[in-house]
């Protein structure tokens, strides 16, 4: 269908993503393309695939302009992009750049310290350039484990930055903080809390649940359960999400939102869903030893995101693991395929 023949509300619209290459960067970079904007993007695969963009590449070469950069040395091409393809200045910038699954924090704990906060304020530094309004992705993780259920932005948290998530939990709230301080300053910015999320474009080893039980279940026929299972958490799928940073960056915004789903499952009961619906017969549940600090509670209080933003999501669950499935089922054939193409004859 040609550009002419249908309404698209991003149309001549310039955005700037950090982090493109990753899971809700390729997302968000995919929607907006889909939509009639110009990206401008940047990762350095550190844990981004190239998977995720390498279709958006082909399919968008005028409109998709990809920076192979790490943010915490600075944005060096953007502006070259800018003035040879005479694009207008972008409207907004999402930093998403960070490793954000727990099993990269212990091997990759230096750069997702820096990309959340020496990153945040080369994006800073790059925006003003452009007035350009800076949305930073922070977490729940802000949260820790905390007493108060659901979660409220007004919440200090209650998180061990001696942990394994320290890393990753202190830098998101070093990163508020510093928005905060450039807001003070009249900056445009804002920041976001972004709860579990999970679609298309994850790493099957990434170490998240879905994924991870989504990886037991194809490769091994089994899913492990860390603790009890007892414990839960709200999972939004990826293009309601995708809503969510649009519909709060176009906000104007600056104080911190929640976002997610309060469709709150408990990981067993997660791990049965997976197991009768993607396993067989013979799919078994085990159980190993609770990971440290890791949350027994997780929703949000959504008030502010269906007040200031009028969002909320609206892919159920189900719905949202059959598309995942597909992907990660997709990935798995095409591997496969490539193992048994390179072993000799």
């Amino acid at each position: 269908m040609g550009k002419s023949s249908i309404h698209r509300k991003y149309d001549g619209v310039c955005f700037a993503v950090t982090g493109a290459a990753g899971f809700l960067g390729s997302n968000l970079c995919n929607y907006l393309l889909e939509q009639g904007a110009w990206v401008l993007a940047l990762d350095n695969f550190l844990t981004g695939q190239h998977r995720n963009i390498q279709d958006i590449k082909s399919r968008y070469p005028h409109q998709f302009f990809f920076a192979d950069e790490n943010i915490i040395e600075g944005i060096q091409q953007w502006d070259f992009f800018i003035a040879k393809n005479k694009l207008p200045h972008p409207k907004f910038l999402f930093h998403l750049a960070s490793p954000a699954s727990p099993v990269d924090f212990e091997r990759l704990w230096r750069e997702t310290s820096l990309a959340n906060t020496l990153g945040l304020l080369k994006c800073f530094d790059w925006a003003e350039k452009f007035d350009t309004r800076v949305v930073f992705a922070s977490t729940s993780e802000v949260y820790g484990n905390p007493a108060a259920h659901p979660q409220m932005e007004d919440h200090l948290g209650e998180v061990n930055f001696h942990g394994p998530r320290g890393c990753y939990d202190e830098a998101k709230r070093l990163g508020e903080a510093l928005v905060y301080q450039m807001v003070n300053k009249g900056a445009i910015h804002g920041v976001v809390r972004i709860f579990n999320t999970y679609g298309p474009g994850m790493r099957l080893t990434d170490g998240r649940v879905i994924s991870s039980f989504f990886q037991q279940v194809y490769q091994n026929n089994r899913i492990v359960v860390h603790g009890d299972g007892h414990q839960t958490r709200s999972f939004c799928y990826s293009r309601d999400m995708v809503r969510a940073l649009l519909a709060y960056a176009y906000s104007g915004e600056q104080s911190p939102i929640n976002l997610g789903s309060v469709e709150e499952v408990s990981v067993l009961q997660l791990a049965e869903l997976i197991a009768q619906r993607f396993g067989n017969w013979s799919t078994t549940i085990e159980f190993a030893q609770r990971r440290k600090d890791d949350p027994q509670r997780r929703r949000p209080d959504l008030s502010r995101a269906r007040d200031l933003l009028d969002w909320t999501p609206t892919t159920t669950l189900i719905e949202g693991l059959d598309l995942t499935a597909k992907y990660f089922y997709d990935g798995l054939k095409t591997e496969t395929a490539r193992v048994l193409h390179a072993q000799p004859n």
